[in-house]
């Protein structure tokens, strides 16, 4: 018994050496699709009045609202409303980046002039420098931030307090477009509108 029960010890330690190599081979090799906790997808939200249907890159996402995680990288939304008759579609292209919202909001009209829209999205910046920059479909809107008149778009600024704002674009002959937002520090929210 006393060479034997050495080999059994022996047998159970070479098992157990093994296993540990095996595993950690595999958690070696396996790492890269272990989460970590750090998303490099972006989130894709998208809304929109009257009830229609979502198409990213001409795939059908379903009924609004849709709210989607993808790759960073430019898209095409398109709604199809549900009263094609009555409604016009809405068609644009957005850019979503690593770890950020793009917010799609539409009211449809009768015709592409009718309707309104906006797509805001949002990327890191240098530090912790925050920056606003407003493109309407529309020439020359005018932006108020609070109530203040800012000037007219295209138009950047960065003296923007922190927290919650709204943003109001006026021109001639179109109707008004409130959009709120949220400013935080290290961040550029870029608002397209129409």
């Amino acid at each position: 018994y006393s060479i034997w029960y050495p080999n059994k010890m022996i047998k159970k330690i070479i098992i157990a050496v093994v296993i540990v190599g095996v595993v950690g081979t595999g958690l070696w090799f396996g790492k890269k699709y272990i989460p970590t906790g750090k998303s490099t997808k972006g989130e894709l939200k998208v809304i929109s009045q009257p009830a229609s249907t979502v198409f990213v890159n001409g795939e059908n996402k379903g009924k609004i609202p849709v709210t989607l995680k993808v790759e960073p990288a430019e898209y095409t939304v398109k709604l199809v409303p549900d009263d094609e008759a009555t409604t016009a579609t809405f068609e644009q292209k957005v850019k979503v980046n690593a770890g950020m919202q793009t917010y799609v909001n539409v009211s449809m009209g009768a015709n592409s002039v009718t309707s309104a829209w906006e797509v805001v999205t949002l990327e890191k910046t240098k530090g912790s420098e925050t920056e606003i920059a407003i493109f309407s479909q529309t020439d020359a809107s005018e932006v108020a931030v609070d109530g203040e008149r800012k000037g007219t778009t295209p138009l950047s600024f960065t003296k923007i307090g922190n927290g919650s704002h709204e943003i109001k674009l006026t021109a001639a002959g179109f109707g008004e477009r409130t959009i709120p937002i949220k400013v935080t520090p290290g961040f550029k929210l870029t608002i397209s509108a129409q």
